[in-house]
């Protein structure tokens, strides 16, 4: 896994969890500090989504299928018949 990735899987599972608190605040009578910890909660979800998103695919320790559609050439069209 990236650098990148591991600081965006921090940020969306603080985000998850302060939304949640944000929540349960907002239900329990403590509206004021709930809707910060929601709000901040949404913030940290998003941020974390877009660096996860640009951390690109992850492509393990596999090395290159020789199946794969990237790495083999290209089909060659048949010549028409005479």
């Amino acid at each position: 896994m990236k650098p990148d990735a591991n600081v965006a899987l921090r940020f969306l599972l603080g985000g998850a969890t302060l939304l949640v608190l944000g929540i349960a605040l907002s239900a329990t009578g403590e509206v004021m500090i709930g809707s910060f910890a929601c709000i901040i909660g949404v913030a940290l979800l998003v941020s974390g989504l877009h660096t996860f998103g640009r951390a690109g695919p992850d492509m393990g320790n596999a090395p290159p299928d020789a199946s794969s559609p990237s790495s083999s050439p290209a089909p060659s069209t048949p010549s028409p018949p005479a």
